[in-house]
């Protein structure tokens, strides 16, 4: 779904804008997009550092790490 907004960027820009593309939408929806994805990265980064520098959550992962196969049985 989309929707149509109006924004203000300063002359200097939106001939830049136009120079560089010919879809304003297009480009500017890239722009998010590409930050989104780059915050979205860096929090995920920042979560798997969090997690191998908490050594509780080692020893619960351990914990676990045992019984992953349990009540498996190969089949006859």
């Amino acid at each position: 779904m989309t929707k149509n907004i109006s924004i203000t960027v300063s002359e200097k820009n939106l001939q830049y804008l136009d120079s560089q593309v010919k879809n304003r939408s297009k480009y500017i929806n890239e722009l998010i997009e590409k930050d989104r994805r780059s915050k979205f990265e860096a929090s995920m980064r920042a979560g798997y550092i969090a997690q191998s520098e908490n050594k509780e959550m080692q020893e619960e992962e351990k914990l676990w790490e045992i019984v992953i196969g349990d009540g498996i049985d190969d089949e006859d």
